[in-house]
């Protein structure tokens, strides 16, 4: 036996009495520094490149579970189910009450951290996209125009405001407990992200450096100094020609040695791409990982850095600038205590049922009724509601869920529209409650369109039942048989990981339609199609759109004439083709859809026999006088 373990001990090349080698990383008692230092002498070169990317492996021999960098919290935990939905940023910042923000981000830490443990429990430790604990919130651009599109994600335009608005953010996400963070707050995005959106992987901000330091910089300066943030965004776009997340300027002259901060920096989903795709820094995604690392940017939100092994190697970039990046990565998970045994993390005792909590209902509440202003007041408010008798709700968001969700939201668990709120609280009341939506939002937005009436959509020409025949297949190519067939009259869908239904696989699903569309009246009609995955449409056998290979967002109007009470076959196929979302909407635009909305209008307002109270609701609400 002792030769058979001194040859065991030869090839080993350890001595044969030798101790397994102790993983400091695993001992609570050191310090943070110490351990990550140990654990990245552990790694391969392959591994630490893998550790920097946004969807971190497992690496099972050292323990280490599997994680996700990217999670959201900007009003409130998204995208990973049910969650406390709070005013969105902009709403938030009309309550002038850092404090009051300070509050509900502790509350969206607490549901994070209760989602986060759960998640973790139900699967061994590791954790996907939206369930972690690095939080991409918040944002904290300057809102200078209101057609960037994203601007209710700032707190506005003003870089002081904004900046107390961020440590009161970040200091709640993060928490006070003394050794470990409760979530991490991450500021975005650095910097002169302000729109156009649609240019934001090509554009190249030149700005004053006045202007930089008056307008761009302070709040995020702010963040890091006094807000103490431990991670920070690069933006996609170039700043004086130098893409963000390869700019030495931004992410270590000005961020790191004049800021002093000590966080991680991580990209823009994946921006490290961008260096050489778009902005054309660089040649190669080699050179863009060089270039990134070198420059201060850690992680990569997306997989560009599978290339950072060979650009070591070909001597673009040192180990030792890898091992950097990587430190402060690692050092972020050891800080949120993930490597801990669960006893000495103050916060892993946070149980699920501190998510979407009466409390955190009420606070939410207490945030709405603060963030309402009203910009005029001609003696008619407040309404005393026992003297309305009929109550008229106009505009295409009274009944808008989107409406109330705004983006980067989670999922309510009892959400109450404008429309609802009013019937609830006045019909009891006795008040008649009246509603239309009029004239749609915007080009593009689902009211533009109405939905098919059962008269028009049938599963095949004989019109014995109505809708279309649907089909739904596991995969994204409409392969193999059908996992559930059945007929559809709404043609109205949208899932995602957090929030399924239960017809569809949770993702890469394709969905058939098909049956017979009958006009009601001779005339050019407009099909409407709103989807976020690739679609193809044929109408009478003809292709009359594809765009079924792509993965995109996208508005679609597709016109035919049709002939009154004539069956034209239809065919809809979608391929949801992105790892979380998937969403299909279909109506149609008769011809006289501008005579359809006046009729509407008239049914709605006809001469009253008793006094009617306007309330006008679009993307803000309006009152006139009561109608005499």
């Amino acid at each position: 036996m002792k030769s058979a373990t001194a040859l065991v001990a030869l090839l080993l090349c350890v001595p044969a009495d030798a101790e397994p080698e102790s993983e400091l990383f695993r001992d609570p008692s050191r310090p943070f520094d110490e351990r990550v230092a140990d654990l990245v002498s552990r790694l391969s070169l392959e591994e630490k490149a893998a550790q920097m990317m946004m969807d971190s492996p497992a690496i099972p021999r050292l323990g280490i579970p599997a994680y996700h960098w990217w999670n959201e919290a900007l009003h409130g935990v998204a995208r990973a189910g049910e969650a406390t939905v709070f005013p969105q940023a902009i709403a938030l910042a009309a309550t002038w009450d850092p404090d009051l923000h300070h509050r509900i981000a502790s509350a969206i830490a607490t549901e994070a951290r209760a989602k986060y443990h759960e998640f973790a429990r139900t699967q061994q430790g590791n954790t996907a996209r939206y369930q972690g604990l690095t939080m991409w919130s918040p944002n904290i651009n300057i809102f200078r125009d209101p057609r960037w599109g994203r601007g209710h994600e700032t707190y506005g335009e003003d870089p002081f405001l904004t900046g107390r608005f961020a440590v009161a953010f970040i200091s709640g996400l993060q928490g006070d407990d003394p050794k470990h963070l409760k979530t991490v707050a991450t500021a975005k995005h650095f910097a002169i992200h302000s729109g156009p959106e649609s240019s934001r992987h090509v554009f190249d901000a030149k700005v004053s450096a006045r202007d930089k330091r008056e307008t761009y910089f302070p709040a995020f300066e702010t963040a890091i100094r006094e807000g103490g943030a431990m991670s920070l965004m690069a933006a996609y776009n170039a700043v004086d020609g130098a893409p963000c997340s390869a700019s030495a300027m931004l992410l270590d002259s000005v961020l790191r040695k004049e800021w002093g901060f000590q966080g991680a920096v991580v990209g823009d989903v994946d921006s490290v791409f961008d260096i050489h795709a778009t902005h054309k820094f660089a040649k190669t995604a080699e050179e863009s990982s060089a270039l990134a690392v070198k420059a201060g940017n850690d992680l990569c939100s997306g997989e560009t850095f599978k290339a950072l092994p060979e650009a070591v190697r070909s001597g673009l970039v040192s180990e030792e600038d890898v091992d950097r990046s990587l430190a402060r990565l690692l050092r972020l998970r050891f800080q949120l205590g993930m490597l801990d045994p669960p006893e000495t993390v103050s916060h892993a005792s946070i149980p699920y049922s501190e998510n979407c909590k009466p409390e955190h209902d009420a606070l939410a509440l207490e945030a709405a009724e603060k963030s309402i202003v009203l910009l005029k007041n001609d003696g008619h408010l407040p309404w005393a509601p026992d003297s309305i008798k009929t109550l008229a709700v106009l505009g295409p968001t009274a009944d808008s869920l989107p409406a109330l969700l705004g983006n980067y939201h989670g999922t309510p668990k009892a959400p109450v529209t404008l429309l609802a709120g009013l019937k609830k609280q006045l019909e009891p009341r006795g008040v008649k409650i009246l509603h239309h939506s009029a004239v749609p939002i915007a080009t593009g937005f689902k009211d533009i369109s109405e939905p098919f009436e059962t008269s028009e959509i049938f599963t095949d020409a004989s019109r014995k039942t109505s809708g279309l025949t649907m089909e739904v297949f596991d995969n994204t190519e409409l392969e193999g048989t059908p996992i559930r067939s059945l007929t559809d009259t709404a043609l109205d869908h949208h899932w995602s990981l957090s929030d399924p239904q239960a017809v569809f696989p949770r993702v890469q699903a394709s969905v058939r339609w098909s049956g017979v569309l009958v006009a009601p009246k001779d005339g050019r009609y407009i099909i409407h199609a709103e989807t976020f995955g690739g679609i193809r449409v044929l109408i009478d056998g003809k292709v009359k759109l594809d765009e079924f290979g792509k993965h995109q967002s996208k508005v679609f109007e597709i016109p035919v004439a049709m002939k009154a009470g004539k069956a034209l076959p239809i065919r809809i196929e979608f391929s949801q083709r992105h790892p979380v979302f998937g969403k299909i909407l279909i109506g149609w635009r008769h011809p006289d859809h501008q005579q359809r909305v006046k009729t509407g209008w008239k049914t709605l307002w006809q001469p009253p026999a008793r006094p009617i109270t306007s309330c006008s609701h679009s993307a803000s609400a309006r009152t006139s006088k009561a109608r005499k």
